[in-house]
């Protein structure tokens, strides 16, 4: 058994990856705002730290927990925020990420997971691999390049696992909710379901449970000490077509309603997962529509609907 903090453990993929850690027999502690997160999303066995990651009080917590492996989930993870105040999407993302690397070296902490975002990369060639540029469009993405370039001063194993878009049972509107729960939450309310821009820009979109799976997965390998890997679906979907699937899946009566887009947004984004497919034999196990199936039937329970 081993000792395992999970920051933002209460939010989307952070539960999913704490419900994994338990059932594979690990020690759970989470530090969470609650910002995004639920504490109903975690269950009682788990001890849950009421807490901002950028906050002093946050030494007491590696001291008196004395963790083996921590998972850094906590994030501003709001592009639309970041534009509008890049002071606080540092002061969580950068300062907040910093006090918890930190920390992780003075606790002597064996393992820190990092969870970034394709969001480093900006615009550049597709698919995009680890080792093309970074040159992030927005404040978010250059905070959390930041903080990848903070772990690697520190001296312990590190993995950084890049992600794209990201769904799946859980995700809710609160927070930075995801285009997936939007248009189902609009669909299944048979509400109007707004796109901006033409709704021919591209995304990744993978499913939560392939996430945590390579979260678990580099957690067991020495190869992936002080290693980057980029997830991804290997499915480059446009906004439009991912509007198609889920009117179908959910019998939605209306056209979607174009709106201009409020700020520049990378119009085309598909990350190149070769790398950790190659090393630790991960790829993603469920396509876009069983995903967006079992996410519709989640909210449907969620919202009353037989």
């Amino acid at each position: 058994m081993k000792k395992v903090l999970v920051t933002g453990g209460a939010g989307f993929i952070g539960s999913h990856l704490v419900s994994e850690l338990l059932e594979s027999g690990n020690k759970v502690v989470v530090i969470d705002n609650l910002s995004n997160g639920s504490e109903r999303n975690l269950g009682k066995e788990v001890k849950l730290y009421k807490q901002d990651v950028s906050g002093k009080d946050l030494r007491l917590i590696f001291e008196a927990e004395n963790p083996d492996i921590v998972f850094h989930l906590a994030a501003q993870i709001s592009v639309e925020k970041s534009l509008r105040n890049p002071i606080l999407d540092a002061s969580t993302n950068i300062l907040g990420a910093l006090n918890v690397f930190d920390n992780c070296a003075r606790s002597g902490v064996s393992k820190v997971v990092y969870v970034s975002t394709a969001a480093v990369y900006g615009e550049g060639p597709l698919p995009t691999k680890e080792e093309n540029l970074i040159r992030p469009s927005s404040p978010y993405g250059l905070s959390k390049s930041v903080a990848e370039q903070y772990l690697k001063y520190f001296p312990f194993n590190y993995t950084i696992l890049r992600l794209p878009n990201i769904y799946g049972p859980g995700q809710t509107l609160k927070g930075e909710s995801g285009v997936v729960a939007t248009f189902i939450d609009s669909a299944l309310r048979e509400e109007l379901i707004y796109i901006t821009g033409t709704g021919y820009q591209s995304r990744d979109f993978l499913y939560v449970s392939d996430v945590v799976e390579a979260c678990l997965l580099v957690t067991k390998y020495i190869k992936t000490e002080r290693e980057t890997y980029n997830l991804s679906s290997s499915i480059e979907e446009t906004i439009i077509g991912l509007f198609k699937y889920i009117k179908d899946l959910t019998g939605y009566p209306a056209k979607p309603q174009l709106v201009p887009s409020r700020s520049k947004e990378t119009p085309r984004s598909l990350l190149d997962a070769s790398k950790i497919k190659k090393e630790l034999n991960w790829k993603p196990e469920v396509p876009l529509d069983e995903g967006l199936r079992k996410t519709i039937i989640w909210y449907e329970g969620e919202l009353g609907i037989e």
